[in-house]
Parts: C-alpha cells; structure tokens; sequence
C-alpha cells in the first residue's frame, strides 16, 4: 500500500474564499429550491385528478435543511393509490407512465381504465428536475466565474 499526501499552500485563504463564495451561492439556491418547490406543487395540483378537490387542495409545500430542501406532497391518506395505484390496477391495467399521466377522472374513464393510477407528484417533480439542475448549475458556475 501507498502513501498520499497532499499538501494546500494557503489553506486558510482558500478556506475563507470558499465560505464566502458559498454563502452567496448558499441563498441563491435556497431561492432556486423554494421556486421549484413551488412550481412542484403547481404542477402537481394542476394535474392531479380532481374528483371532490380535497386531494388537490391538499397538496402543499414545506422547507427543510434551512430552507435548501423542499418537501412537496399530501397527507391524504389515499393519495399513494392515486399516484402509484395497486397491485391489482397494475395487474390489470399494467404500469403507468409518469410523463404521459392520466389527469382527470373523465379522461380516464374515457380511456376505459377504471381503476389506473393518475400519477401527479411524478410527472410535476420529473419535469421541474430539469429545469431545477439548469438552475442550480447556472448559480455556481456564475459565482465561479466572478470569483477568476
């Protein structure tokens, strides 16, 4: 076996820039996170299945991690059938995909697919994911580039 080492000549500089490049990239994806979040939720509520609405205006937003992480979803108790099904509607109508979900009742009893999973969490969070990476991307590679 090998030794490695690695020695930093200014370590104390280099450490002290980091921080403060971190922190004002820190708020900026603190921003970046909640907006998505929000969007998330947008999305999800514009395409859920809207029956009796109560699953629709449940759907919310909450902040954790201080404010870089954001937790989008339900407490309805049904809502994982909504969006996953089960085992018999997978049996009998096989997986669903997200990109392309059922979004209302109607259309899905148009499609003959009674009892299908109308995923609507999925399809908001795989289509803001995109949008969220060109974001947080953006924000570090700008504060990199101000910092040469």
């Amino acid at each position: 076996m090998s030794d490695f080492t690695l020695k930093v000549e200014g370590e104390k500089e280099v450490i002290l820039a980091l921080k403060k490049m971190l922190g004002t990239t820190e708020k900026e994806a603190k921003a970046i996170v909640a907006n998505s979040g929000e969007k998330i939720r947008g999305e999800a509520r514009r395409v859920v299945p809207v029956k009796d609405g109560i699953l629709k205006g449940s759907i919310s937003r909450l902040e954790d991690d201080n404010g870089l992480t954001t937790i989008v979803g339900t407490r309805i108790e049904y809502a994982p059938f909504v969006e996953y099904g089960t085992r018999r509607m997978i049996a009998a109508h096989g997986e669903h995909d997200p990109e392309n979900p059922v979004t209302s009742w109607a259309a899905q009893r148009a499609r003959g697919a009674s009892g299908q999973q109308m995923p609507f969490l999925t399809p908001a969070f795989l289509r803001e994911s995109k949008e969220f990476i060109k974001a947080i991307t953006k924000a570090i590679e700008s504060e990199v580039r101000k910092r040469k």
